[in-house]
């Protein structure tokens, strides 16, 4: 029985999710920063802008790092674990912050484990599809990622209506390690399926030649003893 996880479209599905629960993390709090600001009396145009950029710091961090590194080490799933527990982690941080440090440091991880996930889920897909089907792939990533947008400040603004940013922190730690749960054990590694695709190319090939090479012959054997092709 072939092992669901090692099919295309398994990967697909995971980079669909962690590309959707990428743009929650980084939307769910939108609803509950300013209200954090204002009851650290932090409501200034600049401290609020350091904190919307340490997002982006994060992002650049890990982003020009981790597909060299996820290159080297022939390894896309451990960057996107790494990642997935980075937003458990943000959201922790968010849980216990009181001061603008911690704001900063919730976004400065929460824009790493960005930087990790999104390029890294886009790799993976293209690994694992030829180039003349990737479009349907991309546009599908696309739709998750657009769908986390508009999910993210909708549950943000509810969960945080009904239970405060410890609620919407709690969400970003739980969905963290839901995605690295399924990252780490509902696909396989995309690099070894890429492998293996080729080989079962390769040999798809070999096959063919070797084919094409039999028939040949035995029109050959035919020609020679001059033998009518409709009496084989």
């Amino acid at each position: 029985m072939k092992d669901i996880r090692a099919v295309p479209t398994a990967v697909v599905a995971g980079a669909c999710v962690a590309q959707l629960i990428d743009n929650i993390t980084y939307t769910i709090s939108f609803a509950c920063l300013p209200h954090l600001f204002e009851d650290m009396k932090l409501a200034s145009e600049s401290k609020i802008g350091l904190v919307a950029a340490m997002f982006g710091v994060g992002g650049v961090l890990t982003s020009s790092l981790s597909g060299f590194i996820s290159d080297r080490l022939k390894s896309r799933k451990l960057p996107l674990v790494v990642g997935s527990v980075g937003y458990a982690v943000c959201g922790c941080v968010l849980f216990f912050s009181h001061k603008l440090w911690h704001l900063m440091l919730y976004r400065l991880l929460n824009g790493m484990a960005s930087g990790l996930v999104y390029p890294i889920s886009t790799a993976a897909v293209g690994d694992v599809y030829p180039h003349k089907l990737l479009g349907l792939q991309m546009a599908m990533l696309n739709m998750f990622n657009n769908a986390g947008y508009m999910i993210g400040p909708i549950v943000g603004g509810i969960v945080y209506d009904h239970a405060g940013v410890h609620g919407v922190s709690t969400v970003i730690m739980v969905i963290g390690s839901l995605l690295s749960l399924i990252l780490g054990f509902g696909i396989k590694e995309p690099l070894l399926i890429h492998d293996n695709l080729m080989e079962q190319v390769e040999v798809a090939s070999e096959l063919s030649s070797e084919k094409e090479k039999t028939i040949t012959e035995e029109i050959e054997i035919v020609e020679s003893k001059d033998i009518p092709l409709w009496k084989l």
